[in-house]
């Protein structure tokens, strides 16, 4: 019996550190990681909406405490121009790989992007999709980083907590 109320205190304390410390732009989530399939805790942006040449498809930005990911429903093109994140004016970070044709991995610095999605304001995810014919241009979209260091504190807790 007492275990029974300790798990379910866990799981909703988990819960309410999720809820509270999600704003607008980011929340904390634990939920199944896109690229490792196992629930884990997740930090994930606002989701926004792109035309990818067809349709609308929604967006989001991951970090699964080792890559930033950015997630689409509609196949990401590599053979677009000027692919990659920029934050604020600093460097940018090209995609190091895609995963099932839907989600740029970006792993080749994913803590510096990190300590800038910290430091920044804005993050600027610039994709191509297929198909689109005929071939247009890169597709631009800019994600808030407010709140992401308030939530990052909430994820780090999360991660300190998991099952």
């Amino acid at each position: 019996m007492t275990n029974y109320f300790t798990i379910v205190a866990f799981i909703s304390g988990l819960s309410l550190v999720s809820n509270l410390q999600a704003n607008e732009n980011w929340s904390v989530q634990v939920a199944e990681d896109p690229i490792s399939k196992s629930n884990t805790c997740l930090m994930i942006s606002k989701t926004y909406t792109i035309d990818d040449g067809q349709t609308k498809t929604p967006v989001q930005l991951i970090f699964n405490g080792a890559k930033i990911l950015a997630k689409t429903k509609s196949d990401i093109d590599t053979s677009y121009p000027g692919l990659g994140l920029k934050i604020d004016t600093d460097k940018h970070f090209t995609i190091s790989r895609i995963h099932k044709n839907t989600i740029a991995v970006f792993a080749n610095a994913d803590d510096a992007i990190h300590q800038q999605f910290i430091k920044g304001k804005n993050a600027v995810l610039a994709l191509g999709f297929w198909p689109t014919w005929p071939k247009s241009h890169t597709r631009k979209i800019k994600f808030s980083l407010i709140g992401y260091t308030k939530t990052y504190e909430a994820f780090k807790k999360c991660t300190q907590n998991e099952i």
